[in-house]
């Protein structure tokens, strides 16, 4: 997978790197995971597309000083099909393949 930076916040703007996406969420590298259930605003960019994606999302489960898993809610099916795509073409590609080992 490419590497992806997210912006999230609750009451300060943090940036961090994107670890694994899904349409459903994300896995977030951070050494300071927000605590089980908070709710947090993200935004990020997927590879060559101007247009962010954003919205609200909960933290489902952390990893002590590793991160933590966020879960999109609300995300528009626009959004999803636009996640899917990418997934799908970072599985596919095996150039991208050799960059995620």
């Amino acid at each position: 997978m490419k590497r992806l930076e997210i912006e999230y916040t609750t009451d300060t703007p943090c940036m961090a790197e994107i670890a694994d996406l899904g349409e459903g969420g994300a896995f977030v590298v951070t050494p300071n995971p927000f605590p089980l259930g908070t709710r947090l605003r993200y935004k990020f960019h997927l590879p060559d597309d101007p247009i962010a994606i954003e919205g609200e999302a909960r933290v489902t489960r952390i990893e002590p000083t590793l991160g933590m898993a966020l879960e999109f809610e609300g995300l528009s099916r626009e959004d999803q099909v636009r996640i899917r795509l990418v997934v799908a073409a970072w599985t596919y590609d095996p150039t991208l393949q050799a960059e995620r080992t």
